[in-house]
């Protein structure tokens, strides 16, 4: 009895790993083609029952989630190394190939947190489980695509060839331009008031993110937190 359970789990996971094939791509060009509209669906997907909510296109998370693990598997693929300066909690952190994904998946749920609590801040909404999920599910599909950019500009960076190097600082640019662009447009569509106000609240939100993930790395890179230096 538990093997034929353990059958359909498979054979549903299965179905749903293809399904992916066909429902990730579709995603991707719309959140890149049509982010504004895309985002604005999230409110509308939350109207319909659970089972139905996101049936043709995924859900923010996971899709984040996958394009994390879609630029993983281009750097499997280069055969690129993780740095090697890792202290022993960024050894045991980044070793396990479960364990990577979720931290790089969580480093880039930092920005759409931060931007869902600045959000709700200024509506002056009480901030909890419920009102922080409609706004960090739209902010999610927003930072996908800077997540396979910025990811795989990292990658070629660290190929340490210097065609490759400009090619990813070029990709990390342009996914920086692109996501201060649609962030300020969905902060304006959210808040009213004009461009230049949204404008800087998007950079903060950006700074915000950029200190939090180099404050953690900085963390996994030093020996200070496992070895103290000692006069």
């Amino acid at each position: 009895m538990d093997f034929l359970k353990l059958l359909r789990s498979l054979e549903e996971f299965l179905y749903e790993a293809m399904t992916w094939l066909v429902i990730y791509p579709r995603t991707l060009w719309r959140v890149i083609r049509y982010p504004h509209a895309t985002s604005r669906r999230v409110e509308a997907e939350f109207e319909k029952p659970p089972e139905q909510r996101f049936a043709n296109v995924l859900s923010p998370p996971l899709f984040l989630m996958l394009s994390v693990l879609a630029a993983h598997g281009l750097e499997v693929a280069l055969h690129v190394a993780l740095p090697s300066e890792l202290n022993d909690v960024g050894r045991a952190l980044l070793g396990n190939e479960e364990l990577l994904l979720l931290y790089r998946s969580i480093t880039f749920s930092v920005w759409p947190l931060t931007a869902s609590v600045f959000l709700l801040s200024k509506k002056g909404v009480p901030i909890d489980r419920e009102s922080l999920r409609k706004p960090f599910f739209a902010q999610c599909y927003l930072i996908s695509p800077c997540a396979i950019a910025m990811s795989t500009a990292a990658v070629f960076i660290r190929m340490l060839r210097p065609g490759m190097i400009l090619l990813g600082l070029g990709m990390f640019l342009v996914a920086c331009i692109w996501y201060v662009l649609v962030q300020t447009r969905w902060l304006q569509d959210e808040l009213g008031g004009g461009w230049g106000r949204a404008h800087w609240a998007t950079l903060r939100i950006l700074g915000i993110g950029l200190f939090v993930n180099s404050a953690v790395a900085f963390l996994l890179l030093s020996d200070l937190i496992v070895k103290p230096q000692h006069s």
